[in-house]
């Protein structure tokens, strides 16, 4: 691994830290007497400075520093947290960001150092005020000291991603006191000696308050590829006691740090764990870290993987050899197993992104002058990460629409006998082969008077026209559509609503709209649970195939062709009546002259449906595919794949075939 990817590892590392700190932000700022929030953001903090300075990011590593310092404070209970020290810190928060994405270069050069101003003003208001009775490292409390035993023999290579060992010793001594010892018996003869490798090892007492925890921190981009053990020995400064200093004298290179000694000149009552090592850990890994692009690599191997299994079912199909009907079996089952396995693996909870969604309205209820009180459910929801990407400007319009436009102040709530706060709620959950994620607020709703006036202004309906409200909000989708013309700052900028449905169409996904004046508005976002592998059935219609997600299927029926000629096709079949749609033909000038036809019974919308078709061919798994920018205007259609003979089929979105042939059904 070269450097350039240890950096990109650390950036990565790095905004695992961000999201916990502004989480963290976010849970101090309802509860400002938080102490674990307090130290989870101190440790973030800490973290982010020591991979900083390792990798050249010199500003991140300063302004973390500083901020360290703020909050080293206020474990210390030197000072207080406040609405300002709150703010300052998601302004840090901020401006980290934009450093790590541009490595560790800014535009607004004046912002990072107004901020370190602030916070520097800031330290010496503190340091000021509490004079010589503030707690400092000088003056904490013996009790609060552990003395630990930590060996490190970094690998051979470790110099190779530009990683200097005497740069994690020192990080080592900002946590405390200490003594170090360096071991070089694995150092070759002078003649044999690789100036790039490192064959030195180190053994280190440290006196510190700091856990166990945050000193293997400091190991955070060494311990896979190094020897390292950290045992607490004492909670004490050993290294005060003339014993254990004679002792330390005593170790050479050739002899180690006794520690069973230094145990025995500890108080008995402070005798301490077995070591942990972290080569050897006493916790199983859950998970690992593995890169969004490998992700993509994997879902498309699998992909071909299908494609080749479904060209070696039709052969077996073909050959009729059992040797070759038994290696299809395996081989189908066990591309089964790597496609699921890898399906799971491309998911994420809808949790990865909520975070920025809840400062955002914090952001903005702020900025607006409003108290908002932001609620989410189903944050386990699991989607392809693909779609999860593709999520976040369509749910970013609607909260700042829901904060600008839709949550009325506090005068105006309380005159309306509502609550002073508004609240707003993420709700997401299954629905069938979709997830639904609905946005709702308790705020004034859709003008419906300032909308029907403003499509009147367009041309889009007659002055004097009598039209619902469900039609009223659909013309919000419109393009250039919007009721407010002025920016500020947040949102009405003449974009509309049309960039929620734009951006949705991209992954097959679609918007539903529910509103009442004074009570609130709820917008639903319906999309599906993965682009990439479609469990389907496949179906001939004329001799061409289509593909039905097998999510959706009831069952299958057999109806009469003279049935499908009255009543409108709507067939009662075990004792409900179900609409039936022949799929791309008319049954009434149907050449095939077929007697009865096939009809898969779907659920959509707590309603049941019949796709009428020539044929079932069975059931088949495909790999999804993109139609393309010449067939994308094709809305039925979620995509097409690629059969094992060569041929193309499509993939039928059911929620938007029905919803066609609905409004094609009004305009007759």
């Amino acid at each position: 691994m070269g450097n350039e990817q240890f950096k990109e590892t650390f950036k990565e590392e790095a905004q695992d830290y961000l999201n916990s700190i502004e989480e963290n932000l976010l849970g101090m700022e309802k509860n400002k007497s938080d102490s674990k929030a307090i130290d989870n953001i101190f440790r973030g903090l800490h973290s982010l400075k020591g991979g900083a300075a390792m990798f050249g990011f010199n500003r991140v590593n300063d302004l973390a520093h500083q901020m360290e310092s703020l909050y080293e404070k206020l474990r210390n209970k030197e000072m207080s947290p406040d609405d300002s020290l709150i703010s300052l810190t998601f302004r840090s928060v901020d401006i980290f960001k934009a450093l790590l994405k541009a490595d560790d270069r800014l535009e607004d050069e004046q912002a990072y150092k107004q901020t370190l101003e602030k916070i520097e003003t800031l330290l010496t208001k503190v340091e000021g005020e509490n004079g010589e009775t503030g707690k400092t490292k000088d003056s904490v409390s013996k009790s609060d000291l552990t003395t630990y035993y930590i060996y490190f023999n970094p690998s051979r290579d470790v110099l190779d991603n530009g990683t200097n060992p005497l740069y994690l010793l020192d990080e080592l001594m900002n946590l405390g006191e200490g003594e170090v010892f360096v071991k070089t018996h694995d150092l070759p003869p002078l003649h044999k000696m690789d100036p790039t490798r490192c064959y030195l090892a180190w053994e280190v007492l440290l006196v510190t308050e700091a856990s166990e925890e945050e000193i293997r921190e400091v190991f955070l981009f060494v311990e896979d590829e190094s020897k390292i053990t950290i045992e607490s020995l004492a909670k004490e400064n050993l290294l005060s006691r003339e014993s254990v200093k004679k002792e330390l004298q005593q170790v050479t290179d050739d002899r180690n740090i006794s520690v069973e000694k230094l145990k025995g000149y500890a108080a008995e009552k402070h005798a301490s764990p077995r070591p942990t090592a972290v080569e050897e850990p006493s916790y199983e890994k859950q998970s690992i870290k593995v890169a969004s692009s490998k992700i993509d690599e994997l879902i498309n191997a699998v992909g071909e993987l299908v494609t080749y299994q479904s060209q070696l079912s039709m052969l077996s199909t073909q050959m009729q050899n059992p040797q070759l009907e038994e290696f299809r079996e395996g081989m189908e089952k066990l591309t089964d197993r790597i496609r699921e396995v890898a399906f799971d693996i491309s998911l994420v909870p809808l949790k990865t992104m909520l975070l920025q969604f809840r400062r955002l309205v914090r952001d903005l209820s702020h900025e607006q002058g409003k108290e908002v009180v932001f609620y989410t459910e189903g944050e386990d929801t699991q989607l392809d990460k693909t779609i999860v990407e593709h999520l976040y400007e369509p749910v970013l319009h609607i909260l700042r629409n829901s904060i600008s436009h839709g949550i009325e102040n506090e005068k105006e709530r309380l005159e309306a006998g509502k609550n002073a706060h508004g609240e707003l709620r993420l709700k997401a959950y299954y629905s069938g082969p979709e997830v639904h994620i609905e946005i709702s607020d308790d705020g004034r709703g859709f003008d419906f008077e300032k909308i029907k006036n403003q499509a009147v202004k367009q041309g889009l309906i007659d002055p004097g026209e009598d039209v619902s409200q469900a039609k009223l909000l659909e013309m919000t989708f419109k393009s250039g559509f919007t009721t407010t013309y002025s920016a500020d700052g947040v949102s009405g900028r003449g974009v509309g609503m049309d960039v929620i449905r734009s951006t949705l169409s991209q992954i097959s996904g679609d918007v539903k709209v529910h509103s009442q004046k004074g009570k609130g508005s709820a917008i639903t976002l319906i999309i599906p649970l993965t682009l990439s592998i479609v469990d389907g059935l496949m179906v001939s219609v004329n001799n061409r195939h289509f593909i039905l997600p097998l999510t959706v299927i009831d069952r299958i029926e057999t109806i009469e062709a003279s049935r499908l000629k009255k009543h409108n096709r709507i067939i009662s079949l075990k004792g409900e009546s179900i609409p039936c749609i022949p799929l791309f033909f008319d049954p009434g000038s149907d050449n095939g002259g077929q007697g009865s036809y096939p009809t898969i019974v779907v659920n959509y919308d707590d309603t049941k449906y019949g796709f009428v078709v020539h044929k079932v061919l069975g059931n088949s798994q495909v790999v999804l595919k993109s139609l393309g920018k010449y067939l994308e205007g094709l809305k039925v259609f979620s995509g097409g794949c690629l059969l094992g003979d060569g041929t193309i089929a499509f993939v039928v979105d059911v929620r938007r075939f029905i919803e066609e042939k609905k409004e094609e059904s009004k305009t007759k």
